[in-house]
């Protein structure tokens, strides 16, 4: 429908212009909320002003249908949340159809994949061999038993990079310090306005 995909381009023409989002933000919003209409439009033709929360409940049972990741989900409505505070500000409409929608739960991701019949191997040398040991060779992503069987685990670079050099989130951190300091000098230097007691 034409009319929503005018709302469409209003609200991405604030989102370059007031909020300055990146290109490849504003294509994301785009896309997403382009896919919403295409629904609304084919499955039930109402303009924006007339969605309900249950409209939008049945565009996410259309989504996980075509096996859509929660993830993905929940940023297409993310998209529509911000879409409707965008509507309720310029006055089309007077509340959001978001307010009574649930965002699906998004599944989290364990930082080391073993396989499960790999896992379930160790457990049984070990039950039968209370001397059993494993070397862990984090550089080379491996365990090795033993009998020098070797399994391959994955790991993010940058979780690998981290426990490599015995860092955690505030290590991390600090290991910037000097850089963080000379940003927040500049940054003053910049703008003295903002310090000022």
């Amino acid at each position: 429908m034409k009319l929503n995909l005018d709302y469409i381009d209003s609200f991405i023409s604030y989102l370059k212009v007031e909020k300055r989002y990146s290109f490849h933000t504003l294509q994301a919003y785009r896309t997403d909320l382009v896919q919403f209409e295409q629904y609304i439009d084919k499955e039930y033709e109402l303009t924006f002003q007339k969605i309900k929360h249950t409209h939008i409940r049945s565009f996410v049972v259309s989504l996980m249908g075509n096996e859509v990741s929660n993830r993905s989900i929940c940023r297409k409505l993310s998209a529509l949340k911000s879409f409707y505070k965008f509507f309720i500000r310029s006055g089309e409409v007077k509340s959001s159809p978001m307010i009574q929608v649930q965002l699906p739960k998004t599944e989290k991701k364990l930082p080391t994949f073993v396989k499960e019949k790999d896992i379930l191997s160790l457990f049984k040398k070990t039950e039968s061999k209370p001397e059993f040991a494993l070397m862990v060779n984090l550089d080379e992503q491996s365990l090795i038993d033993p009998s020098g069987n070797t399994l391959v685990f994955e790991l993010e670079k940058f979780r690998k990079d981290a426990l490599l050099n015995g860092l955690d989130e505030i290590g991390l951190t600090l290991s910037h310090a000097e850089g963080i300091r000379a940003f927040e000098t500049n940054y003053q230097k910049k703008h003295p306005w903002l310090f000022t007691t």
